[in-house]
């Protein structure tokens, strides 16, 4: 492959509520659990407030709450999307992204800001859906979509490099 491999990248405002989607679940390994603790909690205390022994409500209970919890947390990303779309002027996130792929960093720039360089072995996670490459940053979020990638090897380098996460349903 021969390096610098350049393309830009966009998401669409249609996008957006995949990135706060991704962006909230998917951060952290950590996540997942701590909802699924949160509703397991939430049904203990409910089940042992009215004084209810049976271990099957507990676990009916649980069963109850999480998705309660999950539909709230949904809810809160849908909020967030639909007030990115409305809003004026273009968030960050929208804007082009012209990224240079190198053996061991990403160059990244924004139209109107400096160039950044981002070492590989700074990436804390790495996403793949069927659309694109989620990669997390400490608190950051880089989305690249699949479509914008400009051949094959370039796709297998992200994959090679980045040894993404594969999520087997979304988008």
């Amino acid at each position: 492959m021969n390096f610098p491999v350049q393309f830009t990248t966009r998401l669409d405002p249609n996008e957006s509520f995949h990135f706060f989607f991704y962006s909230t679940f998917f951060r952290t390994a950590f996540f997942m659990p701590f909802l699924l603790l949160v509703g397991f909690s939430v049904a203990f205390y409910t089940a042992y407030s009215a004084g209810i022994t049976d271990p099957v409500a507990y676990l009916i209970l649980w069963f109850f709450f999480t998705p309660i919890l999950s539909l709230g947390i949904l809810f809160n990303v849908w909020r967030m999307s639909s007030k990115a779309k409305r809003k004026l002027g273009e968030p960050l996130f929208y804007q082009p992204i012209r990224l240079m792929l190198y053996p061991n960093r990403i160059r990244i720039s924004y139209p109107g800001k400096q160039p950044y360089n981002l070492p590989l072995d700074r990436v804390t996670r790495t996403i793949e859906t069927k659309k694109y490459f989620v990669i997390y940053v400490s608190k950051s979020v880089l989305f690249i979509r699949k479509q914008d990638l400009p051949d094959q090897r370039a796709y297998e380098f992200l994959k090679k490099e980045l040894k993404p996460k594969k999520l087997y349903f979304g988008y």
